[in-house]
């Protein structure tokens, strides 16, 4: 199972996802008004200002891990990985369209901003999960040009 690269690809990409909730999105300077801003009042924007973030994250990471351990039918795996790819990209959107609002009501504040690695992850994931969906394929060409041989 751990041999094959898509394995590989399909764990870093749970490990992307999982990041998320240990580190923020991004940093602003505490004492700020917290009335203009309430999702910033301590200083960060993470996963846990959002549910729906929460929810999102949570599906594409359990549709990561099923596809880590569905190697032995690798169609199921590229579903599942397909699944994953679009969870993350509805992940990256909503990440957006909720920053967006933020950064509007703090004005001034966005310029002290400081992205971190939280950030980033949602991106990080839909390319590893695109890698590994085109690991299975390549591996799934192989064994059927394999099996047309015989």
């Amino acid at each position: 199972m751990i041999q094959r690269i898509q394995t590989v690809y399909l764990l870093l990409a749970a490990i992307a996802l999982g990041v998320q909730y240990i580190s923020p999105y991004f940093t602003v300077p505490i004492g700020i008004d917290s009335a203009r801003v309430p999702d910033l009042v301590d200083g960060q924007y993470n996963i846990f200002d959002r549910p729906w973030l929460i929810y999102i994250t949570s599906f594409a990471t359990l549709m990561v891990v099923i596809a880590i351990f569905m190697f032995r039918n690798r169609v199921v795996q590229s579903r599942f990985t397909s699944v994953g790819i679009f969870t993350a990209s509805v992940l990256t959107v909503y990440m957006g369209s909720q920053f967006f609002p933020i950064a509007n009501l703090a004005g001034d504040l966005m310029e002290q901003l400081s992205y971190r690695p939280g950030f980033f992850m949602p991106f990080l994931s839909a390319l590893l999960m695109w890698l590994a969906n085109r690991a299975i394929r390549n591996d799934h060409l192989m064994i059927r040009s394999a099996e047309r041989l015989r």
